[in-house]
């Protein structure tokens, strides 16, 4: 999942992120809705792209963390994307850490 941009806003209580925008789905609601489980076909597909996902975070020297059904997003085209909306308690201090802060004015 693409991150674009940050802003912390100082005079509202908020942080805004930027993210890649998905019409479709996590795997935990689509788990919820089929009782639990997918067809094998369909798990192969997902399973493939999940970890061509995580490959791809690796090269890149990212471990990701945090791994579960509902970080597993699905678009309309069955097109997998990982992501971790706990990433914005990360960006949230470094908007507020005195380091970052006297590095960007």
């Amino acid at each position: 999942m693409k991150y674009y941009d940050a802003d912390y806003a100082t005079t509202e209580a908020g942080l805004y992120i930027l993210i890649e925008f998905m019409s479709g789905n996590s795997i935990k609601n689509l788990l919820d809705i089929t009782d639990g489980k997918f067809d094998e076909k369909i798990t192969s597909i997902y399973t493939k792209q999940i970890l061509r996902g995580l490959k791809e975070l690796h090269s890149l020297r990212i471990k990701h963390m945090n791994l579960k059904s509902s970080n597993i997003l699905i678009d309309s085209d069955g097109t997998i994307k990982i992501c971790d909306y706990g990433i914005k308690d990360i960006i949230c201090q470094m908007y507020t850490s005195e380091s970052f802060s006297s590095q960007n004015p």
